[in-house]
């Protein structure tokens, strides 16, 4: 988004960049092992907007690599980005 002097917003694009499972590890392998768990925490126990949850069996003592996974597998790689960003 691009605002003015005044925080007015005057042009708004959404712009897509390809995304892969790699990226996808690398964002995760950024985190905290705190900031993981609470990330692992929202994906198991929240339907977050269109997207419902992964079991928590699955996702209890899951790491990185597996997680990113678990969200292809269950969203797809578009709706995994998706979900990241909630």
């Amino acid at each position: 988004m691009v605002q003015d002097q005044e925080k007015t917003e005057v042009w708004k694009r959404i712009i897509y960049l390809p995304v892969t499972k790699t990226d996808l590890i690398s964002i995760l392998n950024d985190l905290t092992d705190d900031e993981f768990e609470n990330f692992k925490g929202h994906l198991r126990c929240e339907a977050l907007d269109s997207f419902s949850p992964i079991k928590m069996d699955l996702m209890l003592k899951t790491a990185r690599q597996h997680a990113v996974d678990l969200m292809v597998q269950k969203y797809g790689l578009v709706g995994a980005v998706g979900v990241g960003k909630v």
